[in-house]
């Protein structure tokens, strides 16, 4: 996307698309959803960059690590799997290139899930890269604003912020903050019906204010 000068020119940008996509509205209904939509989603990636630059033009990703909570050369990717897509991990080398495959658990008990990633030797953490916004996604029903790793996916030079160590609870946390600033609704829905089972939804509410 065109980088603004400020995260509020972002945000001011992003208002006039939403009033657009209002207009449209108003005028054609449902014959102009189209233009409305692609209106939404610029006006998402827009203040998902603004998030991002107010950030310091990094953002929240999944990070390995190996059992000592030392941070592992990988890169998460793609792969197709018995029709559906998943992500895995590419275990580099010391020059960046491919030795090896990392599967995570794809558990629905995150314990399990864990612990399973244990025995393979990994901990799944989360670390701050660089980053910007893009839309991504394979039709105009599944686009959305992403925030998109811009290091290649892969560098020790991040700031770690879990080593795979912490609770499931700081884990949910982090994913709250993440799905809140890129209004993500599908994913909020799921954290917050998560930590209402762990009984500390105010937690989740407080993390807000940082994202």
């Amino acid at each position: 996307m065109t980088a603004a000068t400020t995260a509020q020119e972002l945000r001011n940008q992003a208002d006039a698309l939403d009033t657009a996509a209002f207009e449209s509205r108003q005028r054609c209904g449902a014959d102009g959803a189209l233009t409305q939509r692609s209106s939404g989603l610029l006006a998402d990636e827009k203040r998902l960059e603004a998030a991002i630059i107010e950030r310091g033009g990094v953002w929240d990703f999944p990070a390995l690590f190996d059992l000592d909570g030392n941070l592992v050369p990988a890169r998460q990717v793609e792969q197709e799997f018995r029709g559906r897509t998943r992500r895995v991990w590419r275990l580099l080398d010391a020059n960046g290139r491919g030795i090896g495959w990392f599967n995570p658990s794809q558990a629905e008990d995150k314990d399990r899930r864990r612990a399973t990633n244990a025995k393979k030797g990994y901990y799944l953490g989360r670390a701050l890269a660089p980053a910007r916004a893009e839309l991504l996604g394979s039709h105009i029903t599944t686009v959305r604003a992403y925030a998109v790793r811009t290091d290649g996916g892969w560098s020790a030079d991040v700031t770690v912020i879990d080593n795979g160590q912490r609770d499931e609870r700081a884990e949910t946390i982090a994913a709250y903050r993440t799905a809140w600033a890129a209004r993500d609704h599908k994913a909020i829905a799921a954290l917050e019906n998560a930590a209402d089972a762990g009984s500390y939804v105010a937690e989740l509410i407080a993390a807000r204010k940082s994202a």
